[in-house]
């Protein structure tokens, strides 16, 4: 199963959760979930979720990110969950083990997307020993308690609504998406921008599922206009975005076969640096972030990590 997947069930669990819930409970719902600052500008978020009264296997997410990347991590082994408590091993990054410490008193979180909706849960904290070390040294925490907080469940849940693009047609923009795929993960990369002389945005991930803490990584940046030069008709562009990136890539498109991109091109992801992205293969195509241009128009829902 693809680990954009495995978040999807996880959320629905979550839900499951919260709609379990007694309408007028006797006391405030712990938050399920904890932030804390870590080194290097990183912040980290988790979700738990207890699977046994609902038959399932319990559940612990992740999140590792500063503006323009981050890292998220899904213990599959010796993760226990119960309403009070959250223990996960991480392997060679490190272990969760807390307890709920309830302030019995309650406070709000609302979806971005649905304001005007609310959920309640306790403002206490967790407390116990959280140990993370990230891979390469990008990041590390070590902390005895952590703010309680459901809202990054909630921002994934509600991530903002559907964004209109547009393909085809007359739109003067851009968009190209190349990946890579092995058989224990996979490499994404995505560059779009609506005209030549509009700034390009780059996005790339990689999917790591070989070991008992699978993880999604990611980054995000800007670039000048002249950092994605492309022309749809020939099917050629080329890239030399900003770091992370590193290098120059060409992008080529013969007969009916996937284009490919070639050069010395690669990209440092949190965790994972010198991720190669030649002989990535995918498509370009006209793009443009205008419903008010002429284009075959499509609505397209995503979830991004932070």
């Amino acid at each position: 199963m693809k680990l954009r997947c495995a978040i999807c069930l996880f959320l629905l669990g979550a839900l499951a959760a919260i709609g379990a819930a007694p309408v007028a409970a006797q006391t405030p719902l712990p938050p399920g979930g904890f932030r804390l600052p870590a080194s290097n500008a990183y912040s980290i978020h988790a979700l738990s979720f207890d699977g046994d009264p609902f038959g399932k296997r319990d559940a612990f997410v992740l999140f590792v990110g500063r503006k323009g990347a981050s890292a998220t991590y899904f213990p599959r082994r010796h993760v226990e969950v119960t309403d009070t408590t959250i223990a996960a091993d991480l392997g060679r990054l490190g272990s969760i083990d807390l307890h709920f410490v309830p302030s019995n008193q309650t406070t709000k979180a609302h979806p971005r997307c649905e304001p005007q909706q609310s959920i309640e849960f306790d403002s206490g904290s967790y407390q116990g020993r959280i140990d993370f070390e990230g891979e390469e040294g990008f990041t590390e925490v070590h902390a005895s308690r952590a703010a309680g907080e459901p809202q990054m469940g909630l921002n994934l849940i509600c991530p903002g609504g559907p964004a209109v693009e547009g393909s085809g047609g007359h739109a003067p923009g851009a968009y190209l998406h190349v990946h890579r795929r092995w058989s224990v993960g996979s490499v994404d990369l995505q560059a779009r921008t609506n005209s030549p002389s509009r700034p390009p945005r780059f996005e790339a991930s990689i999917q790591e599922r070989g070991s008992d803490v699978p993880v999604i990584r990611t980054v995000a940046i800007s670039g000048a206009p002249a950092a994605f030069e492309y022309d749809v008709s020939t099917q050629i562009a080329r890239l030399a975005p900003p770091r992370p990136f590193a290098g120059v890539a060409r992008f080529e498109r013969s007969e009916k076969r996937p284009g490919r991109l070639r050069g010395g091109f690669s990209v440092d992801f949190p965790g994972r640096s010198d991720v190669s992205l030649s002989g990535a293969r995918g498509g370009l195509s006209r793009y443009v972030a205008n419903p008010g241009q002429v284009f075959r128009s499509s609505l397209r829902r995503r979830i991004d990590l932070p």
